[in-house]
């Protein structure tokens, strides 16, 4: 019986961390973060540091940089390998306010994470050429919009 019901709530737990992933990819960030808070409570989802890359999500779009890299650090923390995560760090440092050598050296240790372990993923070169952009960019005292 209580297997079952652990099942269950684990379910609940994944449909309510869809929902909230799925609002912020609409940029419906506040009712996204409500969603994924529905999603935390024991037993949590399965794939470790998902709710936290989300939450990191919607605080990047709100503006929330500071809330966001928390949430996108913690992910990492959760799961190095975690491809979206790791992509998300480099641009997130590298689209950041700071002046561009500090940029490049924030988004430094996820660029070569991504060419070394994430070499065959199909979306690399995509995400290194973003990067690159926004490195090369130069916006003084403010961040760099994401596309």
């Amino acid at each position: 019986m209580g297997t079952v019901v652990t099942h269950s709530l684990r379910d609940a737990r994944e449909a309510q961390l869809e929902i909230g992933r799925t609002l912020v990819e609409g940029g419906t960030y506040q009712a996204g973060l409500e969603a994924l808070a529905r999603a935390e409570p024991w037993p949590s989802t399965t794939k470790p540091g998902r709710i936290d890359y989300a939450r990191a999500e919607a605080y990047a779009g709100l503006g929330e940089r500071q809330r966001a890299e928390n949430y996108y650090l913690r992910a990492y923390r959760a799961d190095r390998t975690y491809f979206w995560v790791v992509a998300d760090l480099a641009l997130f440092y590298a689209s950041s306010s700071e002046p561009v050598a500090e940029r490049r050296r924030l988004a430094a240790p996820y660029m070569n994470q991504l060419r070394t372990e994430f070499a065959g993923h199909p979306d690399l070169p995509g995400i290194l050429a973003r990067v690159e952009r926004k490195l090369s960019a130069f916006r003084s005292g403010r961040a760099i919009p994401s596309e």
